[in-house]
């Protein structure tokens, strides 16, 4: 799914969202201030990363109890976590598979780099 975050300043006579609207499935609005896109974006990948996290240690967790973990990523992908996040990186998790990557591990660090940064920043606690 093709998605946009956006913000914008209500002083902008032309509403940004109308010229790319044609070209996407979805656009979430953060308001007025330019930041809360970006900090959206962040969150996003902040949520990515520990999904890929969580998959890696629950898939250990039932293999060393004598589950595949190929079940347990096919468990969570059709069930509850049915999601582009778990149906795309589960299979690969389960199986130990990492290359090629689906991003560059470099900007991957650097959101996750930036969304701490950010959460130190507002006194909000997040798990590193």
């Amino acid at each position: 799914m093709a998605t946009w975050n956006i913000s914008r300043n209500q002083t902008i006579l032309h509403d940004p969202k109308e010229r790319v609207l044609p070209m996407l499935e979805c656009i979430f609005d953060f308001g007025e201030s330019p930041w809360n896109s970006n900090i959206a974006k962040l969150a996003l990948n902040f949520n990515i990363v520990a999904a890929i996290e969580c998959m890696a240690e629950s898939f250990t967790f039932v293999e060393k109890n004598g589950i595949r973990r190929e079940q347990m990523a096919e468990l969570l992908s059709e069930t509850v976590f049915g999601c582009v996040v778990y149906k795309g990186y589960g299979p690969h998790v389960a199986h130990h598979d990492y290359e090629p990557v689906g991003f560059r591990l470099r900007l991957g660090w650097k959101d996750l780099r930036l969304a701490l940064q950010t959460a130190q920043e507002s006194a909000t606690p997040m798990t590193t």
